[in-house]
């Protein structure tokens, strides 16, 4: 644990504190109760989106059991199965999102704890502050998938290995073990934090190269546990490609969409959340050349936000002094290995895929805000948790960056069917499938054939068995449609009847046989 002395004004006199040592403990109850209702607020409010029915349809596997889903399952096989067990109860969307929300939530008191063992109990908590008010933290927290999980198993794992001090005890190996099992169970992302905290005991010389034997054998024992689901993941990606001699491009998806600017947006995302800045929609308009181009609206908090981060992030390393190697290696195998697989056009990059270096940046933030003078320290922190406001409520509130509604798509449609009517539905089709109850015919179009010409022509001859009416669900048509093919198709061949526009979906009804000579009469 790191000790602080007393700091002192220019003239030599103690310098008061951002916050009183006494009140730490009642100001981390407040925070974990602010840190459980910003979890839960609104927790079904939002549509499921395709990530999330990966989880829940993998459990659900029609002719295989749960535990050959569990070890078929290489992205989050434990938040699997639990929603697998929630969903045999009720299919709500908070229901099936409450455990994510829990962890989350408790994931702020043991981020303390943490905190508190690298640095002193007012940072700790100042950085516990602002996880429970981090907007990328809240959204994966209201989500069923493993992130939430990982945080705070990731958490756990690092506050034993660290209570544990410089010897790990044989009595003590086992929890260490079970934590750093969770998260890479939570997410393979998991697996690369451990050997972060595995780097972080080599060059933070907290613990004696004498005592480095029995750390060694808790890690291994963790990346032989979870052998089953690190070992398939080498035949679902195209690891090969790693190495230099392989080629990439084609094989795998086109030209590799990794650019440099991508780290510091992810370091913006893990600050401040992907709703402040710019929709995934803008981003997709702005970047179809693999470049990422702000844009100009976005460019001041974005800004404000950089300046906050690099700032009180170079003060924090400074008074972490040489505890600063330890944590900042905690996070360095994340982000190396997701650079390297994005350069590689192994898997593409995305904020998330980091998401374990969140506590690593918060600490240092944290650190920081406790070297300002009080007065600077709090009008730093009061616009850090300004902005992280602006970014929640944008989450809930604003529908450019929302789920795509295709809840409300399937409901709509449901309402207004005939049964002359059929329904195409790419790229979201499993989340439709999931809500309606309509008897319709529906079909997909993959994002191959969505792109060309004649297979949209094919595919759109066989949709629907001959039924006149069309309803066409459109979103994400950066990732089904990015040229407009499948929509200016459709359009040519039929007669457009309605448009209903919901937050980030589109639902059109065209009448097919409109334009063979026969009138419209649908009425919506």
């Amino acid at each position: 644990m790191k000790h602080h002395t007393a700091q002192f004004d220019a003239e030599g006199r103690p310098r008061g504190a951002l916050l009183p040592e006494d009140s730490v403990l009642l100001a981390l109850g407040l925070t974990t109760l602010l840190a459980l209702l910003l979890r839960l607020f609104d927790l079904g409010g939002q549509s499921l989106w395709v990530d999330e029915l990966l989880t829940i349809r993998q459990g659900i596997m029609p002719g295989t059991t749960l535990w050959e889903q569990f070890l078929d399952d290489i992205q989050s096989p434990l938040p699997m199965v639990i929603t697998t067990l929630l969903g045999a109860v009720s299919s709500h969307e908070a229901w099936l999102r409450l455990p994510s929300a829990l962890l989350g939530a408790l994931s702020v008191p043991l981020f303390f704890e943490v905190a508190r063992r690298m640095t002193n109990a007012r940072t700790a908590l100042l950085a516990a502050v602002l996880l429970a008010v981090n907007p990328m933290h809240v959204a994966h927290s209201q989500e069923v998938r493993g992130y939430a999980y990982l945080v705070f198993f990731g958490l756990a794992a690092t506050y034993l290995m660290l209570d544990a001090g410089p010897r790990l005890a044989w009595r003590r190996m086992p929890w260490f073990v079970l934590a750093g099992v969770a998260a890479g169970l939570s997410n393979l992302q998991g697996l690369f934090w451990m050997a972060g905290l595995g780097v972080g005991i080599a060059v933070g010389g907290r613990v004696p190269v004498r005592e480095w034997g029995r750390w060694v054998i808790a890690l291994l024992a963790v990346l032989a546990i979870l052998t089953p689901w690190w070992s398939a993941s080498l035949s679902i990606h195209e690891t090969d490609r790693l190495l230099p001699t392989e080629e990439t491009g084609q094989p795998l998806r086109g030209a590799s969409t990794f650019t440099p600017w991508a780290i510091p947006y992810a370091g913006f995302v893990l600050a401040m959340g992907s709703t402040l800045g710019p929709s995934d929609d803008e981003l997709h308009a702005e970047a179809t050349d693999g470049s990422m181009r702000v844009p100009a609206e976005h460019l001041p908090l974005a800004a404000l936000t950089a300046f906050l981060v690099l700032g009180l992030g170079g003060l924090g390393l400074r008074a972490l002094g040489r505890s600063r190697w330890e944590v900042l290696a905690w996070a360095s195998v994340v982000v190396a290995l997701a650079v390297l697989l994005a350069l590689r056009n192994v898997k593409p990059f995305n904020p998330r895929y980091v998401i374990a270096g969140l506590p690593v940046l918060l600490i240092f933030v944290g650190a920081g805000l406790d070297r300002l003078p009080p007065r600077i320290g709090l009008l730093a922190l009061a616009v850090w948790l300004g902005l992280s406001g602006v970014s929640l409520q944008r989450y809930w509130f604003d529908g450019r960056h929302a789920h795509e509604d295709v809840r409300g798509a399937a409901a709509l449609i449901e309402s207004r069917e005939g049964p002359d009517d059929a329904i195409l539905v790419p790229t979201v089709e499993h989340v439709f499938d999931f809500y309606y109850r309509g008897n319709s015919p529906r079909s997909a179009l993959s994002a191959s054939d969505a792109a060309q010409r004649p297979s949209v022509d094919e595919a759109l001859d066989t949709i629907g068995e001959g039924r006149r009416f069309l309803w066409y669900v459109k979103a994400r048509p950066w990732f089904g449609d990015p040229d407009g093919t499948l929509e200016a198709n459709l359009r040519a061949r039929h007669e457009e009847l309605a448009r209903f526009e919901l937050d980030g979906v589109d639902v059109f009804l065209f009448d097919r046989m409109a334009g063979a000579g026969r009138d419209s009469t649908r009425s919506n």
